[in-house]
């Protein structure tokens, strides 16, 4: 499912954001008590409404030249202490700073420096010591600290503060970001914990890349040539993974593993999965072809495998990987080890829920393919032999 053009446009909004941050975050004295300027030098000026996250809840105080408060909304007095909205009016703002949840001196520091400039200010903080939420992280329900952003800037005499607890959107992009795509970020956000984090079972189909002989490669190249070529190797991968709206899983020396149907529910994962095999052997034709002469051209081996598996965050509190479990894991790998170069084999399982999919009404664009039976092989650690089908691209392209 296509995402509304608001949540992109907001997730990329956050993107930008957190890139400015990071890069001031550097820059600034420690003393500012991590405050700093976003959205560029004084003469950029960008409005609030560029930094607060559409969907939040915003909590919003208004403090007058003097220093006191002309307007709070009542998620503002709920975090300030307040028993009504109304204790706050017409009270200065020195008489609540830290009353509440707040670190003390956050509110008039923020009053502060929005004054001092005509750039809107933005701040996130931790507060560990609040009445802390809890997230299930695989089988684990942990406790995770609080997380608020406040936007702040100056208009007509007086500073405007907005808060907005971005706890949860910080839990999952540290969870997913290094895994799928920034736009699925968005949809993930409307799910509910228990049903994002939690371990399950799930059909879905898995991938493995392996480029062919890159040992050998890493023998009869300098270690930075090494690490460039691998680099730009992985940067096509993960991009056709990433449209195809799959989750990378783990890169792992020369090979990517990559997963259809999971964290989100897709009805067409099986056929995403082969678009996005289909698209990797392209481009990284393409690649190879534009490498200097003196590069060794190593072909890429692709396995695709459909079944039920184990899915979900795996692993320890501090060290937290997604990542799925089970017999289609396994047999995507060795059917990737089979593979030649340039070559792409999947189970029969993937072929036929592919056709189930399409025939469903699936809408994405594949190339032509032609499926050319492999027989059955037997593969290490499977008992059963598999029935393998290997796939390949003509130049015809269709809309399916």
């Amino acid at each position: 499912m296509t995402p509304e053009p608001t949540n992109r446009e907001d997730f990329q909004r956050i993107e930008e954001l957190e890139a400015e941050v990071a890069r001031l975050r550097r820059a600034l004295d420690q003393r500012t008590n991590a405050l700093f300027t976003v959205g560029g030098f004084k003469a950029t000026n960008l409005p609030p409404t560029n930094f607060t996250i559409s969907g939040l809840d915003e909590r919003v105080l208004v403090v007058d030249e003097d220093g006191l408060i002309r307007y709070a909304n009542s998620g503002m007095a709920e975090l300030l202490g307040a028993a009504d909205k109304h204790d706050l009016l017409r009270s200065p703002l020195s008489r609540w700073d830290g009353h509440g949840m707040l670190t003390s001196g956050l509110l008039t520091a923020l009053v502060e420096a929005a004054r001092s400039t005509n750039d809107t200010l933005v701040s996130e903080h931790e507060f560990s010591h609040w009445p802390a939420p809890r997230e299930s992280i695989g089988p684990q329900t942990v406790p995770v600290a609080t997380v608020l952003r406040f936007v702040a800037h100056r208009t007509e005499g007086s500073v405007q503060i907005v808060a907005q607890d971005v706890t949860r959107l910080r839990l999952i992009e540290r969870c997913f970001a290094r895994y799928v795509a920034p736009e699925v970020i968005g949809e993930l956000l409307a799910l509910p914990p228990d049903e994002l984090m939690k371990v399950q079972r799930r059909t879905i189909t898995v991938m493995f890349t392996d480029l062919r002989g890159f040992t050998t490669v890493c023998e009869n190249l300098a270690p930075a040539a090494v690490c460039e070529m691998l680099n730009q190797h992985f940067e096509v991968l993960v991009d056709c993974v990433r449209t195809c709206r799959g989750t990378v899983d783990k890169l792992m020396g020369d090979s990517l593993m990559a997963v259809f149907g999971a964290p989100q529910d897709q009805p067409d994962f099986a056929v995403r999965a082969m678009a996005a095999a289909a698209t990797m052997q392209q481009c990284h034709d393409k690649w190879l072809a534009h490498l200097s002469e003196s590069f060794p051209k190593p072909g890429l081996g692709i396995g695709l495998a459909t079944g039920e598996v184990v899915v979900g965050n795996v692993g320890t509190l501090q060290l937290m990987d997604y990542t799925a479990i089970g017999l289609s894991v396994s047999l995507a790998s060795r059917l990737c080890h089979s593979a030649h170069a340039g070559q792409t084999l999947i189970d029969v399982a993937t072929y036929k829920t592919a056709r189930r999919q399409i025939d469903a009404g699936s809408k994405v664009e594949l190339p032509r393919l032609s499926f050319k039976p492999s027989g059955h092989m037997r593969l290490k650690n499977i008992s059963q032999p598999v029935e393998v089908l290997s796939v390949s691209v003509s130049d015809a392209a269709t809309s399916i």
